[in-house]
């Protein structure tokens, strides 16, 4: 017995057991008081005898939890009561802490407070205590049951995207090299490799059996993949280097060329020139562009120079354009043609004038020449014309057609006549419009006779 006469061999309240780091304990604030009628309600399970002992209901029986045996205090319940209490908290706490906890925690808290209820020096209603005590027990179980089922479908999920990130990996690994966007795709692998890494941070741990084959095939595609790139680009940086001594070759013969002045024929091999360089395929992006650079250079000093010729040309065949200009002028004026005779007399002299007027600047070429071109066309229809009118043969069919379009005519209109003195409108106008055919077809044939 302590000096207060409290029994010393009842064990004490456990805590829940708590995870993560321990924290510094914060003054304890004051007790709220119990309920008065929590207090009595607890009480009407205890009760103290003449001796001073202090005695508990139980379902088989009353139990002594412990004697007060010098003297009895006023109130001799309320420490065992507020026992009684304190485990009750503890128990409510459970309950609501109890959807929220691991397997472990609810194993360790049950056990704990299995222990406590068991047989506590505390007086209130000890059988209903143990009995919430159980049924938090099966609740537990059927919590620990849920949490199995959700971990097992969080590995199934956490399996799943893994799984996700090697299927990615390997379509990625086998990608066509031709067609594969390198740096994209190499940064995606990069992705891959931290989402995997997050993945192990925060997901559910797998079997090691499955972790193991997963990043094996992870790994595999990597490997795969790294193989490719670095034949691709063996491949490419070869093509590159054979492009690049094509067009130094193409570069040397541009600069040959560069400086010649048959300008037709060279203007020619350059062209030949720049169809092979676009044969040659690309070098690296440096070397091409100062390559590109030299090339366009050795033609443009060829092309340069031929623009200034042609100029110079140009300027001293200013004077030959104004003479056929006049001469132009002149031949228009015989438009329209009505004599064809005096015509070609008039148009041969500014005809030899032209000739002998040479060669006009480049950009006036095709507009001054289509004017002449235009007069001599015409002149050409009008002898056409002239020798198909004149030409017996055409004569001779032309009267022989004109006597028969002539007896046609007649013919129709005597039909005509007839028609309307019988009434008949639609077989008027029927023969009216061959009539008027016909009459179109006699002038065509007498203007050739004229």
């Amino acid at each position: 017995m302590t000096s207060s006469g409290e029994s010393t061999h009842f064990p004490k309240p456990r805590p829940f057991p708590m995870r993560g780091p321990v924290m510094p304990t914060p003054a304890a604030p004051a007790p709220t008081p119990p309920a008065p009628h929590l207090v009595e309600a607890a009480k009407a399970f205890g009760r103290v005898d003449d001796q001073g002992r202090v005695w508990v209901r139980e379902a088989d029986g009353e139990r002594e939890v412990g004697q007060f045996p010098e003297q009895v205090p006023p109130d001799p319940l309320q420490m065992y009561v507020r026992r009684y209490l304190e485990l009750v908290s503890q128990v409510d706490l459970f309950e609501k802490r109890l959807p929220h906890l691991g397997g472990r925690e609810i194993d360790q808290t049950l056990a704990s407070l299995r222990e406590q209820v068991e047989a506590p020096a505390a007086v209130g209603d000890l059988p209903g205590l143990r009995e919430r005590v159980e049924q938090l027990h099966r609740a537990g179980e059927e919590r620990k049951e849920r949490i199995g089922i959700e971990r097992a479908e969080a590995k199934k999920q956490a399996r799943e995207r893994r799984q996700a990130i090697v299927d990615e990996a390997r379509r990625l690994a086998e990608q066509d090299p031709a067609r594969t966007q390198w740096k994209q795709s190499g940064q995606r692998f990069r992705d891959l490799l931290e989402e995997w890494k997050t993945e192990q941070r925060t997901s559910p741990r797998l079997d090691r059996a499955s972790e193991d084959e997963l990043w094996k095939q992870f790994s595999s595609a990597r490997s795969v993949f790294d193989k490719h790139r670095r034949e691709f680009f063996s491949k490419l940086d070869a093509e590159q280097e054979r492009a690049k001594r094509r067009k130094e070759q193409l570069i040397a013969e541009a600069e040959r060329l560069s400086t010649s002045t048959e300008w037709g024929a060279t203007a020619g091999a350059f062209r030949d020139l720049m169809s092979q360089w676009k044969a040659a395929g690309r070098a690296s992006r440096r070397d091409d562009d100062a390559l590109w650079e030299r090339f366009n250079t050795a033609q443009q000093r060829f092309f340069d120079a031929r623009h200034a010729h042609t100029a110079e040309l140009d300027a001293q065949f200013e004077d030959n354009l104004k003479v056929k200009e006049e001469l132009a002028a002149q031949a228009e004026a015989l438009l329209p043609i009505t004599d064809v005779r005096a015509a070609r007399r008039a148009l041969a002299p500014i005809q030899d004038a032209w000739d002998e007027a040479g060669m006009v600047p480049r950009h006036a070429m095709s507009r001054i020449d289509a004017r002449m071109r235009a007069v001599e066309d015409a002149l050409r229809e009008a002898e056409e014309a002239e020798w198909r009118r004149t030409n017996p043969e055409t004569q001779a069919r032309a009267e022989g057609m004109a006597g028969q379009l002539q007896t046609l005519i007649a013919e129709l209109e005597g039909q005509i006549e007839a028609a309307r003195a019988g009434g008949d409108e639609a077989k008027v106008a029927e023969l009216e419009k061959n009539l008027a055919a016909r009459r179109a077809w006699l002038e065509q044939v007498q203007s050739i006779q004229r």
